[in-house]
């Protein structure tokens, strides 16, 4: 267990992060999963400005189970302090991303 999540404990558990962070829970074959994906590398202007791991649940399930994260994709927004800000599951549409990252900023 402390192999799998020292990465991302250890970016949890920094002083202090530079930005808020995405945790993007996926699974290999889930298809939303790979729309994601595919949304955010054709539209980096999404991500700018934070910092975005990727966790697949199938090979770390206690990072999964940190998050209570059950469906994928799952993806958790953590402010500079590396407190959840909000969630979202399921995939959603570039204007509803954006509506979502501008939302939770508030």
């Amino acid at each position: 267990m402390k192999i799998m999540l020292s990465g991302l404990l250890a970016l949890l558990l920094a002083p202090a992060a530079l930005a808020d962070e995405l945790i993007i829970f996926s699974l290999p074959g889930c298809r939303p999963c790979a729309a994601l994906e595919q949304l955010l590398e054709e539209n980096p202007e999404l991500t700018q400005g934070f910092v975005v791991s990727k966790v697949d649940i199938g090979e770390q399930p206690e990072t999964a189970e940190v998050f209570n994260v059950s469906s994928t994709p799952t993806i958790v927004r953590l402010d500079d302090k590396t407190r959840e800000i909000s969630r979202k599951v399921g995939l959603m549409t570039r204007r509803e991303m954006r509506r979502w990252l501008d939302d939770s900023s508030k």
